[in-house]
């Protein structure tokens, strides 16, 4: 089975959507802990690079979803637009050999 490149990055901005909410469970997690542990600990520090490091990547996925979602509207309207042609055509077709059938 082979899939359209638009069908590929359609489904690569659902996988990274997806990563989006693990980060934003992950910074859930993150949180309840940071308000728990005294802000001098070890495990607080920790805690909070974890913090920046979620922070730093879910930047960068809503980048690239940003980016491939805006790759996509072009293609999409294109191969919409190809469809309703080739079904325009198609009918025209059938109108025509219906016309032209001799009974």
């Amino acid at each position: 089975m082979s899939r359209s490149a638009y069908a590929i990055a359609s489904t690569a901005v659902g996988d990274l959507l997806a990563v989006q909410k693990s980060f934003d469970n992950t910074k859930a997690v993150l949180e309840l802990l940071m308000k728990r542990l005294p802000k001098d600990s070890d495990a607080y520090a920790i805690a909070e690079l974890g913090m920046m490091d979620v922070k730093e990547w879910e930047s960068k996925v809503v980048d690239w979803c940003v980016m491939m979602d805006d790759e996509l509207e072009e293609p999409a309207l294109e191969a919409e637009h190809n469809a309703y042609a080739i079904q325009a055509h198609r009918r025209a077709l059938l109108k025509h050999s219906n016309t032209t059938s001799v009974s």
